[in-house]
């Protein structure tokens, strides 16, 4: 699937690049839970809309851009030519997956006493 609808009535919520899809989890208790290109977990309502397939345009990142002027027609600035250091924030980082982003709003559960 790609673009998925958060409400109902909605524009698209979630954006899609050119060749990528999510893919379906499991549902659990009228929500669905979709995994997003970015190994980033997404839990909306069963009843969100989203189209089956994959964005079309898979070969997108094999284009040969040719020259110079056609990046810069891409909005891609050059680069100096000088050389700089990456300092210690370019190393490996080793992080845990950010929590599953819902876009459900569950009801409250109130203990009586």
């Amino acid at each position: 699937m790609h673009p998925v609808r958060l409400q109902l009535l909605a524009p698209n919520s979630s954006r899609a690049r050119a060749g990528t899809c999510g893919v379906l989890l499991r549902k659990v208790n009228g929500t669905a839970i979709v995994q997003l290109p970015s190994k980033r977990h997404m839990q909306v309502l069963e009843t969100c809309v989203a189209t089956v397939g994959r964005v079309s345009n898979v070969d997108h990142n094999k284009r040969v851009i040719g020259k110079a002027g056609r990046n810069r027609w891409l909005g891609k600035r050059p680069h100096t030519g000088l050389w700089h250091r990456k300092g210690g924030w370019a190393g490996r980082k080793i992080r845990p997956l950010p929590p599953m982003k819902s876009y459900v709003n569950l009801p409250r559960v109130t203990v009586q006493e």
